[in-house]
């Protein structure tokens, strides 16, 4: 008896060693469950970071395609045909000997702690008719003729600018194909850069170059913009109402890209997002702005290079006076347009942005439209964040806020929770991402 009571005390320990065991196994089995599961979801976490970035890497990738080097980094200042105006522009022995003269009298007019405001230098819509291309007695459109050389390697691209131009006004580009080539016209070569004439030089062949890094199709537009007639914005005569130029930021021997110009500008208003314009920091010598807009809020529009603006169009149109040439094959009376808008090709009104109506007659917003960020800002606990953050803001766009206290005994005060820039060029400014803070003065800051 003593023997079976020892048995089964023994069967019963044994048994609550195996319950407390399986007990045991049962919390390790809900700890590992428990585990098991925050893994996953750190997993996932990890899963969704990776296709964040994936995403964000992606649009990068976008914003390098869409990147474009200013000319004064992928132009030489001289080219066989002699020095570089504004960067791309090639001027005449005559036109040079005239920039000269001009900068000896600024020269000697700023060591008196003067300004030269007479400064008559060769000119954004040129308007003696010499310059001008000639309308083809034929087909009764301005042409702009020209050949290309052996070395242009994408002359698909050329050409596809010179259709959107085409498509706009009334000028043509016809490629010379009868062995012609004493007649004016433009030779198109792979140079050593971008760069142009402004407008028919009246000699055989004036070169015309797209270098090995111009083959984007903002700066083609740009170029034959010259070639057609054009100045750059910046360099207008009415330049002053809308903005400064920065002489302390910009590369010494280079104040001579930023000289006024004596323009004609065919009654159209001075144009921020103008093809023809150029960036902020061109030719800057220390990344800081040598461009600014008078009015801060219009610094985020200058220097695009991705599409012809209405006003860039309608210049041209103007220069060529395409409205007239349109108009001989309308029927009827020809409406009369306003707010900037005039009769097109198929002899109906071409309107500004922000108007509309048969005759441009309703003015429905401001020309630039409503920005996609910035504004000022004069309350308290405002937050500022870039578009689509925490991802990468769109190409092209940009950002101009105005904070001000109103209170004239106060400061503003900017805590910043998160920030990152993205990447310099060769010269060490910004490329895709840059911020400027302008605190002393809203026409200069810091980069």
């Amino acid at each position: 008896m003593d023997g079976e009571m020892k048995e089964n005390e023994t069967l019963r320990e044994q048994i609550r060693s195996l319950e407390e065991a399986n007990k045991a196994q049962g919390q390790e089995r809900k700890e590992l469950e428990k585990r098991i599961k925050k893994l996953e979801g750190e997993k996932s976490q990890l899963e969704s970071r990776i296709s964040n970035q994936e995403d964000k890497n992606k649009q990068l990738n976008d914003n390098l395609k869409e990147l474009d080097l200013p000319l004064e980094l992928i132009n030489p200042p001289k080219t066989r045909k002699g020095n570089l105006m504004e960067g791309d522009i090639v001027l005449t022995h005559q036109q040079w000997a005239i920039v000269q003269e001009v900068l000896e009298e600024t020269k000697r007019l700023q060591s008196q702690g003067k300004e030269n405001t007479k400064i008559q230098a060769p000119r954004k819509g040129i308007s003696l008719d010499t310059l001008l291309w000639n309308t083809n007695s034929d087909t009764g459109w301005p042409t702009v003729y020209y050949k290309f050389a052996t070395s242009v390697t994408r002359k698909d691209l050329i050409r596809d600018a010179m259709t959107i131009w085409e498509g706009a006004t009334c000028v043509k580009f016809v490629k010379i194909t009868d062995g012609n080539y004493n007649r004016p016209h433009i030779n198109i070569i792979e140079g050593n850069g971008c760069w142009s004439y402004v407008g028919m030089m009246g000699i055989r062949g004036q070169l015309f170059s797209i270098g090995a890094n111009c083959y984007q199709e903002g700066i083609i537009l740009h170029e034959l913009g010259h070639a057609m007639g054009l100045y750059h914005e910046h360099s207008r005569t009415d330049r002053s109402q809308h903005i400064k130029i920065n002489y302390t930021n910009v590369n010494a021997g280079n104040e001579v890209n930023f000289f006024q110009k004596d323009t004609n500008n065919y009654d159209i208003p001075y144009d921020f997002t103008s093809i023809m314009h150029y960036r902020s920091t061109a030719f800057s010598k220390n990344g800081r702005s040598t461009i600014v807009t008078v009015n801060p809020l219009m610094q985020a529009y200058i220097g695009q290079r991705k599409y012809l603006s209405f006003r860039d169009i309608s210049i041209i149109n103007h220069m060529y006076d395409c409205p007239a040439i349109w108009g001989t094959s309308c029927t009827g009376s020809l409406p009369n347009c306003v707010n900037e808008g005039y009769v097109g090709k198929d002899c109906s009104c071409i309107c500004p942005p922000g108007t509309s109506g048969a005759t441009c007659e309703n003015k429905n917003e401001d020309y630039y439209g409503t920005p996609t960020c910035g504004g000022n800002i004069t309350q308290d606990g405002a937050i500022i964040t870039t578009p689509n953050y925490p991802g990468y803001y769109p190409a092209d766009t940009g950002c101009v806020w105005w904070i001000q206290s109103l209170d004239n005994c106060k400061r503003p005060a900017i805590t910043v929770e998160e920030f990152q820039l993205f990447t310099r060029m060769p010269n060490g400014q910004c490329a895709i991402d840059r911020l400027e803070v302008r605190t002393h003065t809203i026409y200069n800051g810091d980069e």
